[in-house]
């Protein structure tokens, strides 16, 4: 899968981009994004809980990296299947945070 920047000015191009570079990818069991993490960094706060329903662009997780806080939020409405951080806890750049049901 990729997706596809177009970029305008003096030049005009499309360029494919690999869908790694995002912060979801494709769970292949349930066909939804899962969360994950898009730089190293530690996490802060979990904020769900397994079980929970979630609203598309809902906060999941608060991560801490290079001095900032980034919000990680829910790509769709969503049930929280499993949650894959613990605060307090380093996870490397693509590390999978949350995962989803479909609701």
């Amino acid at each position: 899968m990729s997706v596809v920047v177009t970029v305008f000015g003096e030049k005009h191009g499309e360029y494919a981009l690999p869908s790694a570079l995002w912060a979801e990818e494709l769970n292949d069991a349930s066909g939804m994004a899962d969360a994950c993490a898009p730089m190293p960094g530690v996490v802060e706060k979990v904020l769900v809980k397994v079980g929970d329903r979630v609203k598309h662009g809902q906060a999941l997780v608060v991560m801490v990296a290079m001095k900032m806080e980034y919000i990680i939020r829910a790509p769709c409405d969503a049930i929280i299947h499993s949650v894959q951080c613990v605060a307090g806890t380093n996870v490397p750049k693509n590390a999978h945070l949350v995962k989803f049901d479909r609701p």
